[in-house]
């Protein structure tokens, strides 16, 4: 399916398109082939999630530990939300620019179905 296609038919909902999220989150590793936005976004929420861990291990020995528990719990939760938004971020880029589309097409980021 070459990339106008892919467009006119994602945006008629003819197609129904699965991101692998992991792999999508590689893709957003290449600064010349994903806007920016999407990057910081990204590196905000990885940032968030990592920084939670260190924080809640830390703080079991500073605070009661169903506070420290939580921080973590709330931590963890961040690392699913960061693929999700990988994944909308790639879909959400490649409507929009053909290189993105054929690079997760080459990568097998897509798996795109008829409706």
């Amino acid at each position: 399916m070459d990339y106008g296609e892919f467009v006119e038919k994602y945006n008629s909902n003819k197609i129904t398109v699965r991101v692998d999220r992991n792999k999508a989150g590689f893709m957003l590793e290449d600064p010349t082939l994903m806007p920016q936005h999407f990057r910081a976004q990204q590196a905000k929420l990885r940032a968030l999630g990592f920084g939670g861990v260190i924080a809640g291990i830390a703080l079991f020995f500073f605070v009661q530990w169903w506070i420290a528990l939580t921080v973590l719990i709330l931590a963890f939760y961040i690392f699913p939300r960061a693929q999700k938004q990988a994944a909308d971020a790639v879909l959400n880029a490649s409507l929009y620019n053909p290189l993105v589309y054929h690079t997760a097409i080459a990568n097998a980021v897509f798996d795109i179905q008829e409706v």
